[in-house]
């Protein structure tokens, strides 16, 4: 099973869940693909406060502020306005959000699809 189906899953079993993102991660499912322009607009902005109430077992930075999460459940660090650092590990990190969503993108775009890796 690839994450984005893991994603939908765990949208699936939240108390509240989004319908909006079980359409959208449905539609994706059905499709059979996802373009790096589609994964990009996927980001959704979620305060820290909130996102860690869905992810308690996450460390945040104590500079991050919100986080954006996508399709598939990977999500960057946004730390302090002052700093305007887009984190999404210590060494991929920029204060311009495309070039760290497409170092990202090369990483796991394998991933959301495959079942064995």
């Amino acid at each position: 099973m690839g994450t984005i189906q893991k994603h939908y899953d765990s949208e699936l079993a939240k108390e509240n869940p989004s319908q909006l993102l079980l359409d959208h991660l449905s539609k994706v499912l059905d499709r059979k693909t996802l373009t790096l322009k589609e994964w990009k607009l996927s980001g959704k902005f979620i305060y820290k406060e909130e996102f860690l109430k869905d992810n308690p077992t996450v460390a945040l930075l104590a500079s991050c502020i919100e986080v954006i999460q996508y399709i598939g459940g990977e999500y960057i660090q946004v730390t302090s306005l002052s700093s305007g650092t887009y984190r999404y590990t210590s060494k991929i990190k920029s204060n311009v959000l495309d070039d760290v969503e497409d170092v990202i993108w090369k990483q796991i775009s394998e991933k959301l699809w495959c079942s064995e890796c």
